[in-house]
């Protein structure tokens, strides 16, 4: 009895391994999982300029977790970044999925037959598809003959020559006297045959030339001209005229040094200026100047004055007395073995006299700054 019952259980351990057997298939375990059963190919797009192929995936049975399958192209210059390979993602209780191969260039140039495949547990699959080829070479459409209808004569329309204009006149801030000063004159454009008119305030210290004459291909004009010799800052102003066109620029000309300057005119019971400036700076310790002056009751000056040490120039403010009438006084300084003499006319308030003239003088703040462009 024992025995029949053994039997038994052991002929029915074989025919439930025979059935799991056969619901498994003959090429697969229960346990191997999903397989591929499918790739598909489709045309995306037929816009030339921005076209794709849509690749389907599909399983024989769905997925228990999240998986990637990895489906590769045989040509990787039709596609955007020049991918070959992209993965179709499944989720869980899935068992389809799709990928597209995006290529946003014109289509091939002639036909050409492309290969998507794709491996999954050991089994594989693919597709074709065949990207018909575009030419990129546009077809020329004949022109139709048209025959000329006769009309009334062109005119040709005359060309206007460019009309010249000034762009700037420059020189120098500063010059010193017995030296040299650079002046030049610029048009827009050059035109050729262009007279330019050109004046100085003070020919007797820089003279110039009164016309200059453009060469063609010309823009600007520059040149170099002498300073002569002055007893006192002098500002010497050039004028460009072209036309109805007038442009300035100023160079301001400092004797040779050493030099002393006064105001021209001095206001009684006011302030006036004194300015001095040495041949080179100051040593060490500074230079101290005697002064003195012809009328000490009017224009009283210090008995000496100090050039300060790396400096060469100086300037004091002198309190003016009182005068009844116009006094023109005399102001002399010693440096070393040479006597520098400046004047300057006192008058009283509100009293205009026909000498009187206007000078510019240096600012006293910044003596040696001022003569950056002159050396």
């Amino acid at each position: 009895m024992t025995i029949n019952r053994q039997l038994v259980r052991l002929f029915l351990v074989a025919i439930l391994t025979m059935a799991g057997m056969a619901f498994a298939g003959p090429d697969r375990s229960p346990a191997a999982g999903p397989v591929l059963e499918a790739l598909t190919c489709s045309h995306r797009s037929t816009e030339p300029n921005f076209w794709g192929v849509d690749v389907g995936l599909r399983l024989d049975l769905e997925v228990d977790q999240r998986t990637a399958i990895l489906v590769t192209s045989d040509h990787e210059s039709l596609w955007v970044g020049d991918q070959t390979e992209q993965k179709v993602y499944l989720e869980v209780g899935q068992r389809i999925g799709e990928v597209t191969f995006f290529a946003p260039r014109p289509y091939p140039q002639t036909d050409t037959t492309v290969t998507f495949s794709a491996l999954f547990n050991g089994s594989s699959a693919s597709c074709t598809i065949l990207i018909a080829g575009v030419s990129l070479t546009p077809t020329a459409t004949p022109k139709p003959t048209r025959t000329p209808t006769p009309g009334p004569g062109i005119t040709a329309t005359p060309t206007i020559p460019p009309v010249p204009v000034l762009a700037s006149v420059d020189t120098q801030t500063g010059s010193r006297a017995g030296g040299e000063t650079r002046l030049s004159v610029c048009l827009e454009i050059p035109v050729g045959g262009t007279v330019v008119g050109l004046i100085s305030s003070h020919p007797d210290v820089i003279s110039v030339p009164s016309q200059l004459t453009f060469s063609s291909g010309q823009r600007c004009y520059r040149m170099v001209r002498p300073i002569a010799s002055v007893s006192k800052p002098v500002t010497v102003t050039f004028t460009a005229t072209l036309g109805a066109q007038t442009l300035q620029t100023s160079t301001l000309v400092r004797p040779q040094r050493p030099w002393i300057s006064l105001q021209t005119v001095s206001r009684a019971d006011g302030q006036s200026r004194i300015t001095l400036c040495l041949a080179e700076r100051a040593g060490p310790g500074g230079l101290q100047i005697a002064l003195t002056s012809s009328e000490p009751s009017v224009f009283p000056v210090p008995q000496t004055v100090t050039v300060t040490q790396n400096t060469a120039c100086t300037s004091l403010v002198v309190e003016v007395g009182s005068t009844t009438a116009p006094t023109t006084v005399t102001v002399q300084a010693v440096v070393g073995s040479q006597t520098l003499t400046g004047t300057t006319l006192v008058r009283q308030m509100g009293v205009r006299s026909a000498e009187s003239t206007q000078v510019v003088l240096p600012d006293p703040a910044t003596p040696v700054a001022a003569n950056r462009d002159e050396d």
